[in-house]
């Protein structure tokens, strides 16, 4: 999977293959070397930032939807029951485009 990430001012786009870090309130790309960095978005506070880098940690987990399950199953007496609600995974998109937020919601 490719995350894309568009920074806050709108002027660079990067694909992140390394660690997204928080620093104070400001959101960084941490390269390999682990010196080098590029901030992608500054807030007003810590707590917004670390808001922000879970909204894109919420992106890469897989999800779930609860769907009806329409199917009716025959039981051994001959009726038919329909089974409870069943849970499907929604795999991840092979390549998601996030753009940071400007401010505080």
């Amino acid at each position: 999977m490719d995350l894309w990430i568009r920074s806050q001012d709108g002027k660079k786009i990067s694909k992140i293959n390394e660690d997204l870090i928080v620093v104070g309130n400001t959101i960084r790309k941490l390269y390999n070397d682990e010196t080098s960095f590029m901030d992608l978005a500054t807030y007003a506070k810590e707590e917004r930032a670390l808001e922000v880098l879970d909204e894109v940690e919420t992106l890469l987990k897989p999800r779930f939807m609860i769907t009806e399950n329409k199917e009716l199953v025959q039981q051994e007496n001959g009726s038919y029951y329909c089974p409870p609600l069943k849970e499907i995974e929604i795999p991840p998109q092979d390549t998601i485009f996030y753009e940071m937020p400007k401010e505080w919601l």
